[in-house]
């Protein structure tokens, strides 16, 4: 026993020989010094936070005169975001050779600008104006920019209905931003729109014992904005092209070009896109030939052997947030045979006189009854519209629409008044 405790101490001294050798030599000694000095270094660069340089539109030389810009943590760029990394801002700084400087107004604005309305409105407030009018004289110096705008309501009202009053205020305060802003082609801001209805309060819309809470529903009735912050702010959202001829008043009729009611709150500008010929035969019957329903090409998708087809998930999904239990009724009732599922469906002949658009068949713009009967906007709003005049204009009782559809609609448990 004693002599394999010998053998092991000897062993031990021969191995530390062995050792101290190795790092007596110099060239030894300079490797695991450069060793040493490169795993320090990594290890403080990684956890060290420097300004971010990359963004989606462009990227700056990273000067250390930027105090304003947000700081992210340099894992961000070299772990891809496994951890924990906060959104970053454009620093400014003189152009890079490899890329082209983009100063960003969220150098000069707060991270969030908030404005409130009254209830059931989206009217922009007076007392709003102004920081609305700083945040579009900065926009203007910064054209590649984007705003995302998101609304929402306080607790009262319905699901649907809170969510269509939420994006009435988004899209009031893109279209004020936008009538500050300009419509020059060097004005090309993007807008990201969404209304989120009553979610994500701000404040108690009612107080600890149930009692209403007047106070607070007043600060969850507001719009959100940010610059480049690179989110879209709930489910539903879409893209606002300020480059757009969004001029119009509401009243048109869909069917002559740019004549589209664009500002109808939560529409888009019509396009002449077919979106790979897949729109082109309504789009050929409709007056003025536009594509108004799905004018960037966000509803069809390509499946198998490259065929084109209407995105119907999509269309679901939609459905399922303005009316969850409802959303069969209108899904495989009503949409097949009015539209089969085609955002330009149209069909002149309509009974109303006027034609009738898109996937529930409505009116077009200042030609029916009620401001949820227009029928020649984007898809979103052709689903809102319809679920809409059905709830609040006539009703419940599903008499837009044939009365041969009542079983199907009864089928899957939706009452027909």
């Amino acid at each position: 026993m004693l002599n394999k405790v010998t053998q092991h101490i000897n062993d031990g001294r021969k191995l530390f020989r062995k050792v101290s050798t190795f790092f007596l030599k110099p060239i030894s000694r300079n490797i695991f010094i450069s060793v040493v000095i490169l795993g320090a270094a990594l290890i403080l660069v990684t956890y060290t936070k420097q300004p971010q340089i990359f963004t989606q539109f462009a990227a700056t030389t990273p000067q250390g005169t930027s105090q304003s810009c947000n700081s992210v943590p340099f894992y961000c760029l070299v772990m891809g975001g496994s951890k924990q990394c906060n959104e970053p801002s454009v620093c400014v700084a003189s152009q890079s050779a490899a890329f082209v400087a983009t100063s960003s107004a969220s150098q000069t604005i707060p991270n969030k600008l908030i404005i409130h309305f009254d209830f059931n409105s989206a009217v922009i407030k007076s007392n709003d104006q102004p920081a609305l009018d700083q945040l579009a004289a900065i926009l203007k110096q910064f054209p590649k920019d984007v705003v995302t705008i998101t609304g929402y309501t306080d607790s009262i009202g319905s699901t649907g209905a809170n969510q269509i009053v939420a994006a009435e205020r988004a899209q009031a305060a893109a279209n004020y931003l936008q009538s500050k802003v300009g419509s020059t082609s060097n004005n090309t801001n993007k807008y990201i729109l969404g209304g989120c209805g009553a979610a994500d309060p701000v404040a108690p819309n009612t107080n600890p014992d149930g009692s209403d809470n007047p106070a607070g529903r007043a600060q969850n009735r507001r719009a959100e904005i940010t610059v480049n912050t690179n989110t879209k702010p709930c489910p539903g959202s879409y893209v606002l092209n300020s480059s757009g001829t969004g001029t119009g008043t509401g009243t048109g009729t869909g069917g002559s070009g740019n004549s589209a009611p664009v500002n109808v709150p939560g529409n888009l500008p019509p396009s002449n896109n077919d979106c790979g010929t897949f729109y082109r035969h309504y789009m050929n019957m409709t007056p003025g030939g536009v594509n108004y329903g799905d004018p960037t090409c966000t509803l069809i998708h390509q499946g198998p052997g490259g065929v084109i087809s209407e995105n119907r998930d999509l269309i679901s999904s939609e459905l399922t947030v303005l009316k969850p239990s409802e959303e069969k009724a209108w899904f495989f009732c009503i949409l097949p045979n009015e539209s089969g599922y085609n955002a330009n469906a149209y069909l002149g002949a309509s009974t109303s006189g006027q034609g009738a658009y898109g996937l529930v068949q409505m009116n077009p713009a200042g030609k029916g009854n009620g401001k949820y009967d227009v029928g020649n906007v984007v898809w979103t709003l052709q689903l809102s519209n319809g679920i809409n005049y059905n709830d609040t204009v006539i009703g419940h009782s599903f008499r837009y629409w044939p009365s041969s559809y009542d079983s199907c609609i009864r089928s899957y448990g939706v009452t027909v008044n």
